[in-house]
């Protein structure tokens, strides 16, 4: 396996960029849902 710590991922591709006209949420749930994640750990 060739990936970071073998989860199917190859690594060394360098940094993405985000589209900068991207929207980070594309529905009210998921913002609530990242919100309560980062909030629990």
């Amino acid at each position: 396996m060739n990936g970071v710590h073998d989860m199917g991922g190859m690594d060394g591709f360098g940094k993405v960029a985000p589209d900068p006209h991207e929207v980070p949420f594309h529905a009210d749930w998921q913002a609530r849902s990242f919100a309560l994640n980062r909030v629990m750990g």
